[in-house]
């Protein structure tokens, strides 16, 4: 069990103490859009029914039904997933933040290789079964030549510029490198092997050229080359790429069609076929490149370019990027079916008075957006907004008070609900509205631009303005535990302000702001006097005198407090970052943290309505939802470790794993909770125990859905 401790200042005198629990059954699920809002940086397509997608937050998803629906398929904590390629139609292999991952059984399931070299990898390639190659930064270059049993670091040197981006050999003794001579694309490089990658010489390129995005290769040294190279005409910009008969002793310029965007991947589909992705764009030629038609990748309500794919074969591609865009085709290219679906819009606002009803509220398709859920978030309804009086664009801010009625502002506009969510009415107030406090359905807070604050005691019938701050502060966060007592923070250049009131926000005072170096993340208030602040770099401190005096800062976990609820003066809830969340039953004396893996989806703004019950949304369209359902499993009863079968035990190395059921999957844990190891069930069960220290440790196989545990010692 982890501890984090720190003592508070005089005026407390308590020790928090931070204890961590295991967290299985405690998870965020994400709900928009679907399957997944991360950025994706790989993709490996088998046939027009399988594929396997990888990105940021250790996004790794699998489908089997071209792209409708999708299942994890790995989670390894602290990666952003790569660029993925097999060997074989069971083993492939994938990179990430300088570490390998490998498959099996044809991307099912995924094992951690570990850490290849320290360094950024940018691609892999496999030949056939045999021969692979990986590159990345500073030169680097790894192979292999046993079908991925063993990588070799053939070239790697800090004191170089040679920034590689992609790899692709014809032979297992001829291949090109592309790639950057440096941290920007002004200075392109390509190079050829003849050796397996062993050494390199340089390519001429087109002197035009500039940032190297893509690069094909035929059988007979023909080169084609893509990256930024426009040329201009009567007519405007034109697309264009670059393609070398002669192995790159020369180069001919050939144009695509009006610039759109730079070229990216080209990829060779069968001989004379020929695709060059240009953002959601795509030139296609059937004829070796005389000709050129050109389509466009509808991501359906999507906007956000792809510029990853990958071919199964002529026909079936998958085409992945940002905002988890993804777009499938069966028919060489020349029509796609956006595959990801859901709510296209950067939220800001969110606001759930119970585990079923919120709103959520932001900006997407041009215009300002407000939705709204009933099941908690499983599916979404756009709200009407009457613009009679005004065109809203951007909601920055939503605040409900109960399941019908609440308020939501932007620049220059704030409207209200009395229904839901489902319509949405201009209200003439005079400000700038930026976020919200409500108290109750008669209490609304409005703070905004210059220093304004609009309050309403009635419903909204009437309003009273005050002033905080200087005209060039913007009121950042709102907070009232009751109608009289509240709690402002300001943003300017020239920093933060914190404020209070006594009542309800008709004058304002500076409250004595914690001497620390960086501004306030968040804050909640139990009472008109105790409550928490979010330190950037410093974590929580804590007032039980209305701000004249604080605590000593203390940490969670060692990050910063980014969203703080309490739902009464004894249970409240921290979200720390992208890691960890923690929950404490005594008023914030101790915290113990149910959370600790990185979100799978990168969270924003949080909205908690119980400490097992919260959603988090991103400007990246991103809705999730956190439950916390432990299993109640106990970590070695003896009933689950009859199930499974260790020897020998306590073990100074291998072990050898066996059950009665069919199992598919291993996890290592220590007493802390924290998994050590997540690989596929193979080599007989047998477990390489030797990197990890002596002491007790959980195992977990699963089989299907079913789980069983067991303990297992380690005495080297």
């Amino acid at each position: 069990m982890r501890n984090f401790s720190r003592l508070m200042s005089i005026f407390l005198v308590l020790l928090f103490v931070i204890q961590s629990e295991e967290s299985q059954g405690q998870q965020w699920t994400p709900l928009n859009p679907y399957p997944t809002s991360n950025i994706l940086l790989g993709a490996w397509m088998m046939n027009s029914d399988t594929a396997i997608i990888s990105g940021q937050y250790n996004t790794l998803l699998r489908t089997t039904d071209g792209g409708d629906s999708w299942f994890r398929c790995g989670s390894f904590q602290g990666d952003n997933m790569k660029r993925i390629a097999f060997a074989t139609a069971d083993t492939g292999f994938m990179i990430g933040s300088g570490k390998l991952f490998q498959t099996c059984d044809g991307g099912e399931t995924w094992s951690d290789r570990g850490l290849l070299i320290q360094i950024e990898l940018t691609d892999i390639f496999f030949l056939d079964n045999k021969h692979g190659w990986i590159v990345g930064n500073y030169n680097s270059v790894i192979r292999t030549t046993d079908g991925g049993v063993s990588w070799d670091v053939v070239s790697f040197s800090l004191m170089s510029n040679n920034m590689y981006e992609q790899v692709i050999f014809v032979s297992p003794d001829t291949g090109y490198l592309a790639g950057n001579h440096g941290w920007n694309d002004e200075n392109p490089i390509i190079r050829r092997s003849t050796d397996g990658g062993l050494n390199w010489v340089d390519i001429s390129i087109p002197s035009e050229t500039r940032g190297i995005s893509g690069m094909a290769l035929e059988p007979n040294h023909t080169i084609w080359l893509g990256g930024r190279l426009p040329l201009s005409s009567p007519e405007g910009q034109i697309t264009c790429i670059s393609k070398s008969s002669d192995d790159g002793a020369s180069w001919d310029v050939i144009e695509l069609g009006p610039y759109l965007n730079n070229t990216g991947k080209i990829e060779i589909v069968a001989p004379g076929k020929i695709r060059v992705l240009c953002g959601n764009s795509l030139y296609l030629s059937d004829d070796h490149g005389t000709t050129w038609s050109y389509r466009y990748i509808d991501l359906e309500g999507f906007s956000v370019s792809v510029d990853i794919w990958s071919w199964a074969d002529e026909y079936n591609a998958i085409a992945v990027g940002g905002n988890g865009s993804i777009a499938v085709t069966h028919d060489g290219g020349y029509s796609w079916s956006g595959k990801t679906k859901g709510i296209n819009c950067a939220f800001k606002g969110i606001s759930f008075t119970d585990d079923q009803h919120g709103v959520v509220a932001g900006f997407g398709n041009g215009a300002a957006s407000l939705y709204f859920t009933a099941d908690g978030g499983v599916s979404w309804t756009g709200g009407t907004t009457d613009s009679t009086n005004t065109f809203p664009w951007y909601f920055y801010d939503v605040a409900m008070s109960d399941q019908f009625n609440g308020w939501a502002v932007g620049p220059g506009f704030v409207f209200r609900t009395i229904n839901g969510g489902a319509d949405w009415q201009y209200v003439d107030v005079q400000i700038s509205g930026y976020t919200l406090c409500v108290f109750e359905s008669s209490n609304i807070w409005i703070g905004g631009a210059s220093g304004h604050i609009a309050h309403s005691s009635d419903g909204g019938a009437t309003w009273q303005y005050s002033y905080i701050g200087n005209p060039e502060c913007t009121v950042s966060k709102l907070l009232f535990p009751d109608p009289l007592s509240g709690y402002a923070i300001t943003d300017s250049e020239t920093g933060q302000g914190f404020y209070k009131t006594t009542d309800g926000g008709l004058s304002w005072t500076a409250v004595p702001y914690p001497d620390l170096p960086f501004y306030i993340y968040s804050m909640d208030f139990v009472n008109a006097d105790t409550g928490f602040l979010g330190v950037r770099n410093s974590g929580l401190v804590m007032t039980t005198d209305g701000g004249l005096s604080w605590s000593e800062p203390f940490q969670i976990g060692g990050f910063d407090p980014t969203y703080i609820r309490f739902f009464n003066e004894l249970e409240g809830i921290v979200t720390t970052g992208e890691y960890m969340i923690a929950v404490t039953k005594n008023g914030g004396i101790d915290w113990t943290v149910i959370y600790d893996e990185p979100l799978q989806y990168g969270g924003q703004n949080f909205c908690f309505v119980s400490p097992d019950k919260g959603w988090a949304i991103g400007g990246n369209s991103l809705i999730m939802r956190f439950d916390s359902s432990p299993l109640g499993i106990v970590p070695g009863s003896e009933a689950m470790a009859d199930v499974l079968q260790i020897s020998p035990n306590p073990a100074i190395d291998m072990v050898t794993i066996h059950s009665r059921k069919k199992i598919d999957r291993l996890e290592l844990f220590n007493i802390s909770g924290i998994r050590l190891l997540s690989v596929p069930y193979c080599n007989g069960g047998e477990l390489n125990l030797k990197p990890f220290a002596d002491g007790v440790y959980l195992l977990r196989a699963f089989s299907g859905k079913e789980l069983m545990v067991g303990r297992v010692v380690i005495r080297h």
